[in-house]
């Protein structure tokens, strides 16, 4: 599978021609928070609106501690500008289970965070397969 691949430390962000946007995370800087909400308003720009945006988030190469307050006010910055938040489904590579809970609780005060328009799932380092899977397997979010 051929796909376009920009490697700029400390990430690495793919688009597979599936439509997958792989974004594998080497550090956890401000910098890595910029490029990966860069990533999503690249992927929601490509993305047809009728279409759900796929996005993978690979933390198994660092330990996915990004700094949090930085973080909520990208995605806060990130749903103000998106009125009505594209559909997107988004699986996260994790090696640390702490911190699944930490970003799960964070992601959860975000609107739009598994809800209607918007599922977000978390799978182990070793199972990028099933993570690639499950984001083709079903691509009808309602609005």
């Amino acid at each position: 599978m051929e796909y376009a691949r920009k490697t700029t430390p400390p990430y690495i962000i793919e688009k597979r021609e599936d439509g997958i946007y792989i974004f594998t995370v080497t550090d956890s800087s401000r910098q890595m928070v910029d490029a990966i909400f860069d990533g999503l308003e690249q992927a929601v720009e490509e993305t047809p609106a009728d279409d759900v945006v796929l996005f993978l988030l690979d933390g198994s190469l660092s330990h996915l501690n990004p700094p949090l307050s930085y973080t909520f006010q990208r995605a806060k910055d990130f749903m103000r500008r998106h009125a009505l938040p594209p559909r997107r489904r988004v699986a996260v590579l994790y090696t640390n289970g702490l911190l699944v809970s930490l970003l799960d609780t964070f992601l959860s005060s975000l609107t739009g965070y598994n809800s209607d328009f918007s599922i977000t799932r978390f799978f182990k380092a070793d199972q990028r397969d099933e993570a690639v899977q499950w984001l083709l397997s079903n691509r009808t979010i309602q609005r």
